[in-house]
């Protein structure tokens, strides 16, 4: 049935398997259209981009974050780390954009505010 895709998500994501958590999640979308998944999907793609970034592949981990940004757009920490990624990339300005837009949904977060007065500098 439909829950059973997004009961079989909830415990992939919750052991850390996020592409089965992923696939689940896409299967239960399709069959739904249930926006109230939308945040964990962004976390788990979130989870995704740390992973590519972490191994060096930062143009896939940018893409990740992008993707998890549409469906968490609240979250200041994927902008951070897409900001991360693209500074990998040589990307400033776009680096710098993103870096303010964390900033400006975790103002709090000292780790924002040093990436983004780093780019400014």
């Amino acid at each position: 049935s439909d829950a059973n895709h997004k009961i079989l998500a909830v415990a992939a994501a919750n052991r850390n398997r996020i592409e089965l958590a992923l696939d689940q999640y896409a299967r239960f979308w399709s069959l739904t259209r249930d926006a109230s998944i939308l945040p964990t999907v962004g976390w788990c793609l979130y989870k995704r981009g740390q992973a590519c970034l972490a191994r060096g592949e930062a143009a896939r981990a940018v893409h990740e974050f992008e993707q998890a940004e549409g469906c968490s757009p609240e979250a200041g920490a994927i902008p951070y780390e897409r900001a991360r990624a693209l500074l990998s990339l040589g990307r400033g300005g776009e680096a710098l954009a993103a870096a303010r837009r964390a900033a400006a949904l975790d103002p709090a977060n000292p780790a924002i505010a040093a990436l983004a007065r780093d780019l400014r500098e």
